[in-house]
């Protein structure tokens, strides 16, 4: 993909283009990282593109009304993106609601609120604020690092922690996961609201970058963030997450809008492509989970029948 953007846009590997490139993909990569734990466990989270901008939204409107410390306001998009995340949880979980139909819903109340909060943008944010998404070291955004270090940590707690192989069981057979004595009800609940409180984080880079916040920042994000997810080998059906692959999956689509973008490509057709893209994705996924449950029940029809022959037998 690199290849064939470098060959159609000749700037593409400019050290301005790398950066706003950057800059582009690290809140997608935020929020495909929330989308993907939902996504493993079965469940899915369309919240968080809502998320990205109320949170930072209501904190910068509290924070500006009370004259608080930047800190203080940080601790605040924190705190509303906990609190986003435990009513999905609560009402996914513990009342048992269809987790699309819940977010969707909690996806349009958000929006709504948004919108009508901040109706312009609200520019000057302290410097302390917008920090981790504004900051770079020697031309190297520091928002880059912190995407980084969220992927080790991720690779780390799916390959080698207990959480990660729970979360993992709960996604490949519910039903399995409580037997085995996985608290199901409870690694549910912290998905979602780990899921919110990244979007959360997504929101924070991103009003960085812009030095700003807007009520449209983070629209359409949360078709991207499936995108990437299908795209980088998570299952729809669950319990599968490559890290790897995720991450190269937004790789993907980060480059595949850049170059779009730099070829000016109109934006409607940049937006049926990436429509394309996820079709494409699920489609994929579809037949891979088709071809893997005809695997799986080729391999168990000899054993079945050894089964039924030694009863017989006896």
């Amino acid at each position: 993909m690199l290849l064939c953007a470098a060959l159609l846009v000749p700037h593409f590997f400019t050290l301005t283009n790398m950066i706003n490139l950057i800059y582009n993909g690290v809140p997608l990569g935020v929020v495909a990282i929330a989308q993907g734990l939902a996504i493993c466990t079965g469940n899915i989270d369309l919240s968080v593109e809502s998320v990205m901008s109320f949170s930072v939204a209501v904190a910068v409107i509290i924070g500006k009304s009370l004259d608080l410390n930047p800190f203080l306001m940080l601790a605040i998009v924190f705190l509303v993106g906990i609190c986003i995340g435990a009513i999905n949880g609560f009402f996914i979980v513990k009342v048992k609601i269809n987790a699309l139909i819940v977010t969707l819903c909690m996806l349009m109340i958000y929006r709504g609120f948004t919108y009508f909060l901040v109706p312009q943008a609200i520019a000057g944010l302290p410097s302390e604020f917008i920090y981790l998404g504004a900051k770079s070291f020697s031309g190297l955004p520091l928002c880059l690092i912190v995407l980084l270090v969220l992927f080790c940590l991720l690779y780390i707690v799916i390959k080698e922690g207990r959480f990660g192989r729970e979360l993992l069981g709960i996604g490949g057979n519910r039903k399995a996961a409580f037997g085995a004595g996985i608290a199901v009800s409870r690694l549910q609940f912290l998905v979602f609201i780990f899921s919110s409180l990244l979007a959360s984080l997504a929101g924070l880079l991103m009003a960085g970058k812009l030095e700003s916040v807007t009520s449209s920042m983070g629209e359409d994000t949360v078709l991207l963030t499936i995108a990437a997810a299908l795209l980088g080998g998570i299952s729809i059906s669950g319990g599968v997450f490559p890290v790897i692959g995720l991450l190269a999956g937004i790789l993907l689509l980060d480059v595949l809008d850049n170059t779009l973008s730099l070829l000016r490509v109109s934006p409607y057709i940049v937006y049926a492509i990436k429509g394309i893209i996820l079709f494409a994705a699920v489609i994929v996924d579809h037949f891979k989970i088709y071809f893997r449950a005809i695997i799986i029940n080729t391999d168990s029809s000899p054993k079945r029948a050894g089964e039924k022959q030694g009863s017989g037998e006896r």
